[in-house]
């Protein structure tokens, strides 16, 4: 009886067989772990997609606000009152509200001294300022507060000889219509004698 070819085996098919599905199964498992790596990558992806998302609306509103928000700043100062030798007694300090939006609950705090030194903080004399009744104030608007030195007009003369400083300063405080945190613009104004007007003088010049 003749020999069997290789090829006529069923043991050898079945062999092959098996081969072949354990190839397959390698090249099955090496596929899904490539497609693994990919889901995770796209995860990812989509995670940094949403959270850049997120940081450009936080920044954009971000930008809105500042652009619509209120600006209540010191429009002027000017003296109302001169002793004769020309130092202002009396003074009248305009806010504005250059912002897009209505301020709320508008507040100023103020004061005439002579003082030596610039001031630098509102905070060292936040229990000598006056303090002028809170309103509103819309885009554009104005509104003026009386300030008076308490004294005899003599200790004014010392701003003649430059001993002392007169000086007005205080803080502004106010709400917007975007936020309810509260907002300042601390402001310090120096009389200057040989000018006949005043300057605004220090570090308390700021708006928040």
């Amino acid at each position: 009886m003749p020999e069997k070819m290789f090829y006529q085996d069923a043991d050898f098919w079945l062999s092959a067989i098996t081969l072949l599905l354990v190839l397959a199964t390698f090249w099955l498992a090496l596929e899904t772990r490539g497609l693994r790596k990919d889901s995770a990558r796209s995860i990812k992806a989509s995670e940094e997609t949403a959270k850049a998302a997120s940081e450009s609306v936080k920044t954009a509103q971000e930008s809105m606000q500042r652009t619509l928000r209120a600006y209540v700043t010191v429009d002027s100062i000017v003296p109302r009152t001169k002793t004769a030798e020309g130092v202002p007694r009396e003074v009248d300090i305009s806010v504005i509200n250059t912002g897009q939006t209505p301020a709320r609950h508008v507040e100023v705090q103020h004061c005439a001294w002579l003082l030596e030194n610039t001031p630098t903080s509102f905070s060292d004399f936040t229990d000598r300022f006056r303090t002028w009744m809170p309103t509103d104030l819309g885009q554009g608007q104005r509104r003026t507060v009386h300030s008076h030195f308490i004294g005899r007009d003599e200790l004014l003369s010392t701003v003649v000889n430059n001993e002392f400083r007169f000086v007005v300063c205080g803080v502004v405080r106010y709400r917007d219509m975007l936020s309810d945190e509260e907002r300042r613009t601390e402001f310090c104004f120096v009389w200057d004698q040989s000018l006949q007007g005043f300057y605004p003088a220090g570090p308390m010049n700021s708006v928040t």
